[in-house]
């Protein structure tokens, strides 16, 4: 897994209680924040969207957050 600024069509990892559709979501606020996504929303709005996100699925969207997080920082070309 590396950087893409392409959108995610399914979960990175395989859990039988994540929730699809909040993963893609989760994907759309990180490459937003990154600004590796246009956006008319503040960089600092999608960091918190992507925060309430995770508490609201409370543990079941964390590990995934934190290998999309991975995924984008492995080759990315800014540093």
């Amino acid at each position: 897994m590396k950087w893409s600024r392409e959108m995610l069509t399914k979960p990175l990892l395989k859990s039988s209680n994540l929730v699809t559709d909040e993963s893609i979501k989760l994907f759309k606020h990180l490459l937003s924040y990154m600004g590796d996504r246009t956006s008319s929303k503040n960089p600092i709005k999608n960091a918190i969207n992507h925060l309430k996100l995770c508490l609201k699925f409370a543990g079941s969207l964390f590990d995934e957050a934190y290998v999309q997080v991975l995924k984008q920082m492995n080759d990315n070309p800014d540093r």
